[in-house]
């Protein structure tokens, strides 16, 4: 049973994002180690993540505290694979893109378990190296279409 989880819609009030593809463009300015801010598409809030690695997408952790509380509020406050529409600020640029709610063990300085999964345009999943539809439709919604 995968939990949904929905936020107040108030996308009017914000801008939308760029397209552009993870291999063609994202994967080579949001480089590894590199911090940016993450705006909810559904709600507005606001929280940083880091970039850890990543290939076909970027995995990213939380970056601290208080972004971990705003992280949680917007996925319920539980791991879930549900995926939300998210803006992210690259050197200036706010780019559509897709974020996870269920984050991988592993070893965080911020709180959170492990990382979490940042599609753009383009990504792809690690293991079966296809497209999954749902990171997709959300980096079209950020997009404004």
């Amino acid at each position: 049973n995968i939990k949904r989880v929905f936020g107040p819609l108030k996308n009017a009030a914000l801008n939308t994002g760029v397209l552009a593809d993870w291999s063609e463009s994202i994967s080579s300015v949001f480089t590894v180690g590199m911090t940016v801010k993450v705006t909810d598409f559904n709600t507005g809030k606001t929280f940083n993540v880091k970039r850890t690695g990543g290939v076909n997408h970027a995995n990213v952790e939380i970056a601290d505290s208080a972004s971990v509380s705003t992280y949680k509020t917007i996925f319920g406050g539980a791991n879930t694979w549900e995926r939300r529409a998210v803006l992210v600020e690259i050197n200036g640029t706010q780019y559509a893109a897709s974020l996870a709610g269920y984050s991988t063990l592993g070893i965080s300085s911020s709180g959170v378990s492990g990382t979490v999964d940042m599609y753009f345009w383009g990504s792809y999943g690690d293991f079966v190296n296809l497209k999954d539809v749902e990171h997709g439709t959300a980096c079209k919604t950020a997009s404004g279409q």
